[in-house]
């Protein structure tokens, strides 16, 4: 995410700009959207990578809403998960990706240490 060489610069067909964001196995993770001009596909990939190397960091608190996991297009893998028929967690809720978020934050990093912070999780 911090190097260029994650994201694969792309021409479409109809000569417009995006590009794929690609994990270091090759898969494509992420799809940009189309740009009109090749400056502003590269000046976006040069503003998300500046932005990763100032906000990722140890002591980064992430929180990921599951409705932007949902696949976008019809050719799109749905995320391998099971949401099993006697799930109780969340009664009469079978969609994976609705009313759902994700927190994450590092468990050494100073203010997550802090006496009561931690139960907070």
């Amino acid at each position: 995410m911090l190097s260029w060489k994650y994201y694969e610069s792309k021409q479409s067909k109809d000569h417009r700009f995006y590009f794929n964001f690609v994990a270091t196995n090759g898969e494509i993770v992420a799809t940009s959207r189309m740009y009109d001009y090749e400056h502003e596909r590269d000046e976006t990939i040069r503003e998300t990578i500046s932005n990763l190397k100032g906000e990722c960091n140890k002591e980064g608190f992430f929180l990921v809403e599951h409705i932007l996991l949902r696949p976008e297009r019809e050719d799109d893998k749905p995320l391998p998960i099971c949401v099993s028929k006697d799930c109780m967690d969340c009664p009469g809720l079978r969609d994976p990706y609705s009313f759902r978020c994700l927190a994450d934050r590092p468990i050494l990093a100073r203010p997550f240490r802090q006496y009561g912070v931690s139960a907070l999780f």
